[in-house]
C-alpha cells in the first residue's frame, strides 16, 4: 500500500511539474546525450516541454563500507539504469542575467526511477585484493528506488557538465526489503552533441 501511495505521489509531481513547465517565458531546453566521467556511463536527456526533459542514465556505480580509519570494508561494483524527468525553473532569471544556460545549465527538481544490480565485490582487508563474482560471496541482489530531490546543473566550457543533486531515495531489496537513503549525487561530463 505505501508503495502505491509513493508511486501515485510521484506521478501527481510529474503531471503538475510538466502543467507548470508550459511558460512562454521559460527558454527552451536542449537535447543532449553526454558521457558521465565520475560516475562512469552514459546520459541521454530529451525535452518533453519548455522547461521539462526526460532522461536515461546507463552508469557503472561504486557501493561502499567505509570503516572510521577510512578504509573501504568493502566495495561492490554495480550497474545501473536511472530513468529520470527534470522540471529547470531557473533557466528564463539565468539567461537574463547573461548567465550560461547551454547543456541545460540551471536549478531544476528532479524524479525517478534507479534500478541496480550489484555484480561483484572488492574487499580490501582481504589479502588477495582482487575481484570475485557475486554469487560467490554474497547472493545476487537486486534493487528498484524511486527518488524526488533538488537538483543544478552547471556548464563549464562549451561541452563539460557539472551535476549536483540531493535527493531522498525509498528503496526496495529483492522487492522485500525496504530502506530509505537520502544524500547527494554528483556527475562530471562531457557532451557528444546537443541540440533542440
Amino acid at each position: 500500500m505505501i508503495m502505491k501511495t509513493f508511486l501515485l505521489f510521484i506521478f501527481s509531481v510529474l503531471i503538475a511539474f510538466t502543467a507548470f513547465s508550459q511558460n512562454q517565458y521559460e527558454s527552451s531546453l536542449q537535447k543532449i546525450s553526454k558521457v558521465n566521467l565520475l560516475v562512469p556511463g552514459y546520459e541521454f536527456e530529451k525535452p518533453i516541454g519548455q522547461s521539462v526533459s526526460i532522461g536515461i542514465i546507463a552508469e557503472m556505480n561504486f557501493w561502499g563500507e567505509f570503516r572510521f580509519s577510512g578504509k573501504f570494508d568493502k566495495l561492490d561494483l554495480v550497474p545501473s539504469i536511472n530513468m529520470y524527468s527534470r522540471w529547470y525553473y531557473n533557466m528564463a532569471k539565468r539567461s537574463g542575467r547573461n548567465k550560461k544556460t547551454a547543456c541545460n545549465a540551471a536549478n531544476y527538481f528532479v524524479s525517478g526511477i534507479v534500478l541496480a544490480n550489484p555484480v561483484c565485490r572488492i574487499i580490501e582487508d582481504e589479502p588477495s585484493n582482487q575481484l570475485f563474482p557475486a554469487n560467490d560471496l554474497f547472493e545476487s541482489n537486486f534493487y528498484a528506488g524511486i527518488y524526488m530531490g533538488w537538483g543544478l546543473r552547471r556548464t563549464i566550457g562549451s561541452r563539460c557538465t557539472f551535476d549536483f543533486s540531493l535527493r531522498v531515495q525509498p528503496t526496495w531489496k529483492n522487492f522485500n526489503e525496504f530502506d530509505v537513503f537520502w544524500g547527494p549525487a554528483i556527475r562530471i561530463g562531457y557532451v557528444l552533441n546537443k541540440g533542440n
